[in-house]
């Protein structure tokens, strides 16, 4: 076998300046380091989230129209809120509505009366979606009439021939 002689800087032209192990650990070395600065930097942000949460959520109840003006919308119907509350139940934050009534269209008959209706909601979907996103609503006390009309139909009194959603949702529950 020839051998060629060698040449100062010719490790270096070709690149073998370092071996191949010295390399790979000093890649492993900076990846591992991106990773923790990552994730640090994830985990404090989550924290602050979580912070400001915690510190808004009360104010939840200074909010109390607004919040009857959107569950109006999507009703149908008149919707008369007594009060709001925001807490927190271990991790997952939770808005509940106590004293909730349900007017008809003319706004003089009660549809439907709820002692308390609560939403949880899903702190990380809400993350990474960018949006409010609900968990969970649960209903206790529920007062309600239903119907059977002629044909068969169920309906729930005082949303007959509504777009509503609250009475088919009532009823397909």
């Amino acid at each position: 076998m020839l051998a060629l002689p060698e040449y100062r800087g010719t490790r270096r032209a070709l690149g073998l300046l370092h071996s191949p192990s010295r390399i790979m650990r000093r890649f492993l070395a900076r990846s591992a380091y991106w990773f923790w600065l990552g994730l640090s930097a994830v985990i404090v942000l989550t924290a602050i989230t979580v912070s400001l949460f915690r510190m808004l959520l009360p104010l939840a109840s200074d909010y109390r129209g607004l919040i009857q003006e959107e569950v109006s919308a999507v009703v149908g119907r008149s919707v008369q809120i007594e009060v709001v509350k925001a807490e927190w139940k271990g991790f997952i934050p939770r808005i509940a509505l106590q004293d909730v009534k349900i007017l008809d269209a003319q706004n003089r008959e009660l549809i439907l009366s709820v002692g308390e209706a609560y939403v949880s909601v899903d702190l990380l979907g809400s993350l990474t979606q960018g949006e409010l996103v609900l968990d969970h609503l649960g209903i206790v006390g529920i007062d309600l009439t239903v119907r059977r009309q002629l044909d068969g139909a169920v309906v729930l009194q005082g949303m007959e021939g509504s777009d509503g959603v609250i009475g088919a949702w009532v009823i397909d529950a």
